[in-house]
């Protein structure tokens, strides 16, 4: 698997197979699936990624509880 990212377009690509991707199809708004000739997913390209990418700068995560050892 390899990820790649393009700043100046604000898309994700996902490749998960090394092959040539013949066609893409949206599965869902912003997200294009990329297929080979036999209808394999090749890779995933997701766009318009800093949405949500500048919505985590401020994400706050708190600290995991404490463990406890009995």
């Amino acid at each position: 698997m390899r990820i790649d990212y393009d700043p100046d377009a604000h898309a994700l690509y996902i490749t998960v197979r090394d092959a040539e991707p013949t066609f893409g199809e949206d599965v869902s708004p912003g997200v294009i699936g990329h297929y080979d000739s036999t209808g394999h997913l090749v890779g995933v390209e997701i766009l318009d990624v800093i949405g949500p990418v500048d919505a985590m700068r401020h994400l706050t995560i708190p600290d995991p509880a404490p463990s406890v050892s009995a």
